[in-house]
């Protein structure tokens, strides 16, 4: 994915939290894991949004198009790398998102990727 040139996003890191990491809990309910990303930059649109073919060269997309395309990208991100596994439940949070971390506050966290610079 972060080698995609048409790739919305490029993923910074990737943690595991929930039942899997607590060392206490005897049985794992499900895969809970969080993608922060970092949205493409292109050029002429704000906030770096994906140049859809219609906005290609539109330096005037409004604001709000922009953060629900920002939502959108999210969304697609997550159902790509979900990938058909029903146990798996996958937050992917970009500089749009309106919450930075879903981490519940204590939660043990196990980072399994960091993209290296």
């Amino acid at each position: 994915m972060n080698l995609d040139p048409d790739a919305t996003h490029t993923i910074e890191s990737v943690t595991l939290y929930g039942s899997l990491t607590d060392q206490d809990r005897l049985e794992v309910t499900d895969v809970d894991v969080i993608a922060f990303a970092q949205r493409r930059r292109f050029r002429n649109l704000p906030g770096g949004t994906h140049p859809r073919p219609e906005h290609r060269g539109h330096a005037g997309v409004t604001e709000r198009l922009a953060e629900q395309e920002a939502a959108t990208d999210r969304a697609t991100l997550e159902a790509l790398l979900r990938a058909g596994h029903d146990r798996l439940d996958i937050s992917v949070v970009d500089e749009r998102s309106d919450i930075q971390s879903p981490i519940p506050p204590g939660s043990t966290e196990i980072e399994v990727f960091r993209r290296s610079c």
